[in-house]
């Protein structure tokens, strides 16, 4: 996997007001659910890394992304970071699949959705996301390479 491409998108006039001193996915009876399932989601990551297959990785990453959502989502107290253009670019996603484009999503810890594909997809991706209502901005990018260590 070569190349990645980034859709985001912001979450307008919202407000977030909290006094909780835990994240609300901790107060989520699906979190434990969650919990238990990340050894066996992360093998199947690293596994299907290793073998350089997207197909086996993507589904992983997706089901991950929603359950933490849906953690945060039935938490006390709930949030609901979603928007419509976060659903559209999943249920887009999922259509694209169907017709032949392998991307996967994940969604990081609020509505902006991040669209996995292998470089050969890369543009297609990023041109379908562009075509997206509610899509704001498209951002591509490589990944970064190896972890490395910065000595201030």
């Amino acid at each position: 996997m070569k190349k990645c491409t980034f859709s985001l998108h912001k979450l307008s006039n919202a407000l977030l007001v909290t006094t909780e001193r835990l994240p609300p996915s901790c107060t989520s009876s699906l979190q434990a659910a969650r919990v238990a399932g990340v050894e066996t989601r992360l093998q199947t990551c690293k596994e299907a890394l290793l073998a350089r297959d997207l197909s086996a990785m993507g589904p992983i990453i997706e089901e991950d992304a929603v359950m933490m959502h849906a953690a945060i989502m039935t938490g006390h107290p709930p949030l609901y970071y979603w928007n419509a253009a976060t659903m559209a670019i999943i249920q887009a996603t999922q259509q694209w699949r169907a017709e032949g484009l392998s991307v996967y999503f994940t969604i990081d810890a609020g509505p902006n959705v991040h669209l996995i594909c292998e470089a050969p997809q890369a543009k297609a991706v990023e041109a379908a996301a562009r075509k997206i209502p509610g899509v704001q901005d498209v951002l591509s990018s490589e990944p970064g390479g190896p972890a490395r260590l910065i000595v201030d």
